[in-house]
């Protein structure tokens, strides 16, 4: 959210969009200084499902696939076997445009959250009636403030949502947040994707 925090709060498996320096090359390898990390979770709500066998589980309204490589936090000893319908996760992942599902890096517990967070990819858009979907989910975003300009189907979106359904079955979406943030104006940039 775009608050200092402290690096000892980077564990292992969290997603990271590292700003660096120039790489440089020496004998015993290539290196950059970091100038500033970013991380952040792709969702933050309660696990609606859980399927063992097929190594996934639903959190608000998407499919996340956890694999070999996934880590889970220390208070969730055993893995996806520990993970219950009702809990409170947040999730480290990698959005697969091919499946609609994430890729999950890192699943932890959490006690409690203020308000569900959500980012990814606009599936389908109402701007008359302010809906939206995101993978499986719907959305009504009619009392959001700051919409992002434009608004369109494919544009990754980050959304902040209130804990409980309208009367229509939707998530309500408080707030917007940036969804991809675009690559710093410098005179040379290396970008991958």
């Amino acid at each position: 959210d775009d608050g200092g925090r402290d690096r000892t709060e980077l564990k292992l498996g969290m997603t990271v969009d590292v700003d660096g320096g120039a790489i440089t090359n020496t004998t015993t390898g290539s290196s950059a200084t970091a100038t500033r990390i970013r991380f952040g979770s792709e969702l933050v709500g309660p696990v609606a499902a859980v399927d063992r066998a097929a190594g996934t589980l639903t959190v608000l309204g998407q499919t996340v696939k956890v694999a070999v490589e996934t880590v889970f936090d220390e208070d969730l000893p055993g893995g996806l076997a520990a993970v219950t319908v009702g809990r409170i996760v947040e999730v480290y992942a990698l959005f697969d445009a091919a499946t609609g599902a994430y890729n999950a890096t890192r699943i932890e517990p959490r006690a409690t959250a203020a308000q569900w967070r959500l980012r990814g990819p606009v599936s389908a858009l109402d701007t008359g009636a302010k809906t939206l979907r995101i993978g499986a989910a719907a959305f009504s975003y009619a009392s959001a403030p700051d919409v992002p300009a434009p608004l369109a189907l494919g544009a990754f979106v980050r959304v902040r949502l209130n804990l409980a359904l309208d009367a229509n079955g939707r998530y309500v979406i408080t707030a917007f947040g940036v969804g991809v943030r675009p690559p710093e104006d410098r005179e040379e940039a290396s970008l991958k994707g």
